[in-house]
């Protein structure tokens, strides 16, 4: 704007009119609307299809019915309070103060998959065990694991689809094979993991010491330690070396170490058992 045009120094400016206020605010408040509305989105509240928490526990009640006074997932279970013992060992790689030497409280909780209160001890069904230490210092530690190898599902949407594809039909008493076929071809990952979980057979309870229900293997006599590399010596005994540490001799299933201290003992010569 050049000399000319300028308004005179100390000229009034001109009075707005009620139109222009009113067209000057609903512009103001638009923006406004614009940027809450981006926040709002990202945050997902607008998203009817969104997966939230509400959504996930209703789905598992709808799937296993309500039971009042029940977990919606988990729902058969039993409680159980005890100490854990640490021995100082773990503080070599571990500050945590759980690994201290001294005695701490400890909830669990050992369940059954699934909603229904009333489901059978089946092999089959997962199993989960919830731990909770309660620390010196009023820190509480949380553990929450089952007995399979992996989990069936990579996202918590993908689970919610599992649910709904794994609902029972009234007409058959089973799921839908092929709304449970086309699920899977839409999550290859499950698929797998499915197939890997197969291929590890579940134990017959929650006091298993190994998960696929193989036989425990051999232990020293001597330190109870696991056996863990074998050979065979030349009368074809299965001779191997223990894993626990203590001993560095070679070592036999039956009678511990090849020779104990003060008898020369030979592995597949004593006839005596394993306790």
């Amino acid at each position: 704007m050049d000399d000319a045009t300028a308004p005179p120094v100390g000229a009034p400016r001109p009075a707005v009119s009620r139109r222009s206020a009113l067209l000057g605010l609903a512009a103001v408040g638009a923006i406004a609307a614009v940027d809450v509305g981006g926040f709002v989105c990202a945050a997902g509240t607008l998203d009817t299809d969104a997966l939230t928490p509400a959504r996930l526990t209703d789905r598992l009640e709808e799937v296993a019915g309500h039971h009042d006074g029940f977990r919606r997932n988990h729902a058969k279970g039993v409680g159980a309070t005890g100490y854990f013992t640490a021995t100082g060992a773990g503080s070599a790689v571990s500050t945590a103060s759980v690994f201290r030497v001294g005695r701490i409280p400890v909830t669990g909780r050992f369940s059954l998959s699934g909603g229904n209160p009333s489901t059978p001890d089946a092999d089959a069904t997962v199993r989960g065990l919830g731990l909770a230490f309660d620390l010196p210092d009023g820190e509480q530690w949380r553990a929450a694991m089952v007995n399979t190898p992996v989990f069936p599902d990579r996202t918590p949407d993908g689970f919610y689809e599992r649910l709904l594809a794994s609902k029972t039909d009234s007409a058959t008493g089973k799921p839908d094979p092929d709304r449970m076929a086309a699920f899977l071809s839409r999550h290859p990952e499950t698929a797998a993991a499915m197939n890997l979980i197969r291929q590890h057979p579940p134990t017959s309870g929650f006091d298993d010491r190994h998960l696929s229900n193989r036989p425990a293997p051999p232990a020293c006599r001597r330190c109870r330690g696991a056996i863990t590399s074998s050979t065979h010596s030349p009368r074809q005994s299965r001779v191997g070396r223990c894993g626990g540490g203590c001993c560095s001799r070679s070592v036999n299933p039956a009678i511990g170490p090849t020779t104990l201290p003060g008898r020369g003992r030979r592995p597949g010569r004593s006839s005596t058992s394993a306790p």
